[in-house]
């Protein structure tokens, strides 16, 4: 079966809207497993924000560590590492980016991470999984 949920909130302060990470868990009723999860971004940006993420590459994927990440014909504004449930593990803005890098889940557990980058262009996620 199908189900849709739509919601609506307005950010108060402290909270930074361009950095808030709606999370949805797909779960059996009956086991209790998780089958699958999603986030949204950015929230404050329209739902047909153009996706990137054919533009970026992610290697190794999977990884046991480090991973290396790289992009092209982006203006990127921010890029965010953010575990299953949302928690920001690293985020950098647009000083700080450059197009080919390597970042560390060294002190990570195994589990499923998301690397998005926000830029002017539109947004891209991807998935990268720790072994």
């Amino acid at each position: 079966s199908e189900t849709s949920l739509n919601f609506d909130y307005t950010p108060t302060s402290p909270w930074v809207s361009d950095q808030i990470y709606a999370l949805a868990f797909l779960q059996n009723k009956d086991t209790k497993e998780v089958m699958n999860s999603g986030t949204k971004f950015d929230l404050s940006s329209d739902i047909n924000e153009p996706a990137l993420d054919n533009q970026v590459r992610i290697t190794p994927n999977p990884t046991s560590d480090k991973f290396n990440y790289s992009f092209e014909n982006m203006t990127p504004q921010y890029l965010t590492l953010t575990n299953m449930v949302g928690q920001v593990i690293l985020t950098k803005d647009n000083a700080a980016i450059i197009n080919n890098g390597t970042l560390s889940l060294q002190n990570q557990p195994a589990g499923i991470y998301y690397l998005t980058i926000k830029a002017k262009e539109g947004l891209a996620v991807k998935k990268i999984v720790k072994q």
